[in-house]
């Protein structure tokens, strides 16, 4: 016998939908998809993703002290080094590009869509509450490793761990600012495209990785920049060799409200494509 073909269906976002319970119906609805969303990022491949790429600094530390190569007088050079160049520009975007640019394509490729969808939450909100939570995975990531890089750098201190909480908190700080306008970027990357993950990494290093070091206007067009900036003066870094000016750079307020702008606008345009984008879903083969 010829064996049927695999049926499709296609959820085309609905004109109206009827939502039972109003507002609190809604509200509800959105705390369970956001539940969801976090266990599914907590135990997918691509939390485990994100958690190797954050350490990959600890891991450089602990193997420069085990060949004796980090005396406490580098530690700073250390810092600067990984903190600002490694991290900062490489390391947390594409932790960010891990998370975010699955939010929806892995639901289309395990066929759990469909199951979304019937949530009483309107559409733009599904997709943005989805995006917090990878916002809130990546920032924890993140904090993590900021504070126990700071320990292992300063582990020479007598006071390493106030420093490592100080420091890595203030890093923290940096680095979930700019995780905000990251994972809105590349979630809406992964609404636009199947395999955003190499034009991601394009981004990071091309754009990212070259604009945001040369001192000309274009760098003010990369988040990196900002989180940049917030950093050389939070941690009192010097960032000459980034070409990074704190006496010209913009203020930490305007850093802060750009990034979270960035957030913001990508977040609500991911919102609106979310809504009024076709999927085609997968059924099971009919039998």
């Amino acid at each position: 016998m010829t064996r049927a073909a695999t049926p499709m269906i296609t959820t085309e976002p609905p004109t109206r939908r009827a939502v039972s319970g109003g507002t609190w119906s809604n509200i509800s609805g959105i705390l369970a998809l956001f539940g969801v969303t976090l266990r599914r990022l907590c135990r997918g491949q691509r939390i485990w993703l994100g958690v190797l790429t954050a350490a990959v600094p600890i891991l450089i530390v602990l193997l420069a002290r085990s060949q004796g190569e980090l005396p406490g007088d580098r530690a700073d050079r250390t810092e600067a080094a990984l903190v600002f160049g490694l991290m900062a520009q490489m390391l947390v975007p594409i932790m960010a590009l891990w998370l975010a640019s699955g939010l929806v394509q892995d639901e289309v490729e395990e066929q759990t869509l469909t199951y979304l969808l019937m949530r009483p939450v309107p559409r733009p909100l599904i997709y943005l509450t989805k995006l917090a939570a990878a916002i809130l995975v990546s920032a924890a990531i993140a904090s993590v490793s900021s504070i126990l890089l700071q320990l292992t750098i300063h582990w020479d201190d007598p006071n390493r761990l106030t420093i490592a909480l100080d420091r890595g908190g203030k890093l923290a700080g940096a680095f979930s600012l700019g995780l905000l306008a990251y994972n809105a970027l590349f979630g809406l990357l992964g609404l636009a495209m199947k395999k955003p993950q190499g034009v991601g990494v394009i981004y990071i290093v091309v754009l990212e990785g070259v604009l945001a070091n040369i001192d000309f206007i274009f760098r003010r067009f990369t988040i990196l920049y900002y989180v940049r900036v917030l950093m050389l003066r939070w941690l009192g870094m010097d960032g000459k060799r980034f070409n990074v000016d704190a006496s010209v750079a913009p203020s930490n307020a305007e850093c802060i409200f750009t990034l979270i702008g960035i957030a913001a606008v990508l977040g609500v345009v991911g919102g609106i494509v979310f809504a009024s984008r076709e999927f085609r879903v997968k059924t099971p083969e009919a039998n």
